[in-house]
């Protein structure tokens, strides 16, 4: 089953977002275009999220799709990066829920829908094919469970394991399109044989450090159907005297206020 929330004009629920950018981690985040709220969810609005939404590029797409939307975070700031419809798919009710609250009052509303679904199912009723998918994925694996079953579901990859992952890009991604993942170092080495089985190529990778001599955060993939020229490139999130660093401000400028 596919959900769409909408809210009545009348909560006044965007009022209460205020136009200032206040770290409130249980609550909202705001952006210079959009608000994320994020009280019904497990996971948070941050930085390394914020990456890999500013990160993507494309030269063409003509539809988007974000696999684990969440907040809708990403699909939000692939909305105003690109003019196009785009489809957010989550596993977590009340997570999906609060993703189209999110959208309902952005300036996107009339161009992201909002999918309570397993992409597992979503894959095999979608008409599209995407020329860019994005995705956020639960990324840990034989890790203790914690007492609350969201955040399992967030973080944890049983709902979302590799292989099922690679399998749906194979189908929904368009020729020429582009996949972009964030994972931990290990997990992004670890995702290259199921590709590879898929007949998918790992093109282009950022590896994501606090400062220049730090140990490797998370690594971005840009994953195609066609092996082209292998890019590594690098971004450090802070300089030496602890400021956010050039290449990370010219990257989030476009949506922190405080940049």
């Amino acid at each position: 089953m596919h959900w769409r929330w909408r809210l009545p004009k009348e909560t006044g629920y965007w009022k209460t977002a205020g136009l200032r950018e206040i770290n409130m981690p249980n609550d909202y985040f705001q952006f210079k275009k959009f608000t994320v709220w994020q009280n019904k969810t497990a996971m948070k609005v941050c930085t390394d999220s914020c990456i890999l939404g500013a990160w993507v590029s494309t030269k063409v797409a003509n539809r988007i799709l974000d696999i684990g939307t969440g907040t809708g975070l990403l699909a939000l700031m692939l909305a105003q990066k690109y003019e196009v419809p785009v489809d957010a798919v989550e596993i977590n009710g009340e997570a999906a829920m609060q993703a189209s609250e999110n959208v309902e009052f952005s300036p996107w509303k009339d161009r992201i829908t909002v999918f309570h679904d397993r992409i597992q199912t979503f894959q095999l009723t979608t008409p599209y094919r995407y020329d860019l998918i994005i995705c956020n994925p639960p990324f840990y694996k034989n890790h203790l469970m914690t007492i609350h079953p969201a955040r399992n579901q967030a973080i944890h990859a049983h709902d979302l394991p590799l292989d099922d992952l690679m399998h749906t890009i194979k189908k929904l991604l368009s020729k020429q399109g582009n996949f972009y993942i964030m994972l931990p170092e290990k997990e992004s080495q670890q995702l290259e044989k199921p590709a590879g089985d898929c007949q998918l190529f790992v093109n282009e990778k950022l590896l994501i450090r606090d400062r220049e001599r730090s140990n490797v955060l998370r690594v971005i993939l840009r994953i195609q159907h066609v092996k082209v020229e292998f890019f590594e490139r690098h971004l450090f999130i802070k300089s030496s005297n602890g400021d956010y660093s050039p290449g990370f401000q010219r990257l989030l400028q476009p949506y922190y206020l405080s940049l």
